[in-house]
């Protein structure tokens, strides 16, 4: 089966001993062959290089510039394309496209898709889709959450575990949505007692521009009370007072004298009786009003309201309007306070309630992963026993932990390499060739359920030989059936597995200046049994 994404071509350019090699790969087991020392772990440099790996300037060939590595990926992946498109690195037809530029004098740079790109961008695209599994690396097998992640997908229940973290972001958003609320209403708190208090004293004075008015006219009537009875009551007795002296009586006088003569004539006769008749209406006016007496106490309420005003005034935009706008503006928070409040408690009843169902959900997958990890761990142990590791046994145990995105399960990946000699972490027990073959074994059981396409396998064959040899060639072609393998051996019984063989010579090269120079050649499939009869060695 070829794999949806696949490494197709790796150019390398001016590092070490290559000066300008292009290297065509299949999409299924690719084996690098050669003497020690031919430049083989050079190809493995140049795709780290390509996998963002940091650039060492002293890959850069003898009095070249700079160093360059650009790979070909072959993708269908729809997954693959939709990611790089979101990432704003579009594929051009099937083919995603990688390159990166070692300058000796200057920062390295790096392209994807033909676009400048920060390097931490290859390293996604790698940790994404392709693995380095090597005698004393590797990328993420021994990582819990990545082996967690291969176990989801032996399970069956990648799909329900994505579901899963979905719903634990929305708890999440809920619970930074829920502790902005509680720091607001925090900050609100602080603030509400003098939004009360503020709030209370307005409410006490219940302001209105009518009243102003009416309490300032009180004010001044009443202050003026005294002083204007005196006044009404002197120009009542200029006007209707003492009848020798007051003015109403001496026009009437006026009136008496005048109509018995011709000095006046009518017209102004009738106006000397209009102003005697104005003069009563007034002088009945004055004698109408009524003095209503305010007692000291109502007095001293209607300066207590005036001041009140005042500094209302003083404290709130100068004008009753200003106070009236204020307790609006007032009344408004503090109903904002008692809306956090409701907020905050629903809130946490939505929590509570998320909570409640992904921990239910989270137990029900840990179950799930209980069972398959008992399943795979019998498959891993057998696997391992095909690669000459008898009387190993590997142990992926589920242990329950806090909630998280992934639910409530960490793993221990254990390994018993000697019978009777005990359980260990498997990092901390394996040899570096037991290391290799465990992971191996791991990648045979899983290859067909993982998300990545391309195994980089550094020398897996490392200290072994012989019917192990064998076995890890078997096993590396099975894994190829499911992903793109390429690994770097100097065995005949690995490199006899492989669909492409790809030799990797030294020569010397020039007169004088002489220089060292690696090439690459890719054996016909024609060739292949005679070339690796030549790679067995004579007794």
């Amino acid at each position: 089966m070829i794999p949806d994404l696949y490494l197709k071509s790796l150019q390398i350019r001016n590092i070490a001993t290559f000066e300008n090699q292009t290297i065509e790969f299949k999409p299924g087991f690719n084996a690098i062959i050669g003497e020690t020392g031919s430049g083989k772990s050079l190809i493995l440099d140049s795709l780290q290089l390509i996998f963002g790996a940091r650039a060492d300037k002293k890959i850069i060939r003898k009095n070249s510039d700079f160093a360059m590595v650009e790979a070909v990926f072959h993708a269908d992946s729809v997954e693959v394309k939709k990611w790089l498109l979101d990432l704003g690195h579009p594929c051009e037809g099937d083919e995603i496209v990688v390159k990166r530029i070692v300058y000796s004098s200057s920062p390295s740079k790096s392209w994807l898709n033909f676009q400048s790109c920060p390097l931490n961008l290859l390293t996604s695209f790698s940790r994404r889709y392709i693995d380095l599994v090597g005698q004393f690396e590797n990328q993420k097998l021994l990582s819990p959450n990545y082996l967690l992640k291969l176990l989801d997908q032996f399970a069956g229940i990648t799909t329900s575990v994505t579901s899963f973290s979905d719903k634990f972001a929305e708890l999440s958003s809920k619970k930074k949505a829920l502790l902005e609320l509680e720091q607001t209403l925090e900050k609100s708190l602080q603030q509400e007692d003098f939004i009360q208090f503020q709030l209370k004293e307005i409410e006490e004075l219940d302001p209105s521009v009518e009243d102003e008015k009416e309490l300032i006219t009180k004010k001044s009537s009443t202050l003026n009370q005294e002083k204007n009875q005196k006044l009404v009551s002197i120009n009542q007795d200029r006007l209707s007072g003492d009848r020798n002296i007051s003015i109403m009586n001496q026009i009437s006088i006026m009136i008496k004298d005048f109509e018995g003569s011709n000095i006046l004539t009518d017209d102004l006769l009738d106006n000397l009786k209009s102003a005697h008749s104005l003069l009563s209406e007034v002088d009945y006016k004055l004698g109408s009003i009524d003095f209503d007496p305010v007692s000291e106490d109502e007095l001293s309420d209607i300066l207590e309201r005036l001041d009140k005003y005042q500094k209302l005034k003083r404290k709130f935009g100068g004008n009753v309007e200003g106070i009236i706008s204020t307790y609006e503006d007032l009344k408004g928070k503090n109903t904002s306070f008692k809306s956090l409040q409701k907020d905050i408690a629903k809130m946490q009843s939505d929590i509570k309630v998320l909570v409640d169902e992904l921990t239910k959900t989270a137990t029900q997958l840990h179950k799930k992963r209980e069972l398959a990890a008992s399943k795979l761990s019998d498959q891993l142990t057998t696997s391992v026993s095909t690669l000459n590791m008898k009387g190993a046994s590997l142990i992926l145990s589920t242990i329950k932990s806090n909630l998280n995105s992934k639910g409530i399960t960490d793993l221990s990946f254990r390994a018993q390499t000697n019978i009777g000699e005990g359980f260990f972490n498997v990092q901390d027990i394996a040899s570096g060739g037991e290391l290799s073959r465990i992971l191996l074994a791991l990648r045979q059981v899983l290859s067909s359920q993982d998300s990545i396409s391309v195994f980089l396998f550094d020398e897996v064959d490392a200290g072994v030989g012989g019917e192990t040899a064998l076995r890890i060639g078997k096993s590396l072609s099975n894994v190829s059936k499911h992903s793109q393998v390429v690994a770097i051996t100097h065995l005949p019984q690995i490199a006899i597995n492989a669909e492409n063989l790809v030799h990797v010579s030294k020569e010397t090269v020039g007169k004088g200046n002489q220089r060292t120079l690696s090439r690459v050649d890719v054996i016909a499939a024609k060739d292949h049994s005679s070339f690796i009869s030549s790679m067995t060695p004579l007794n």
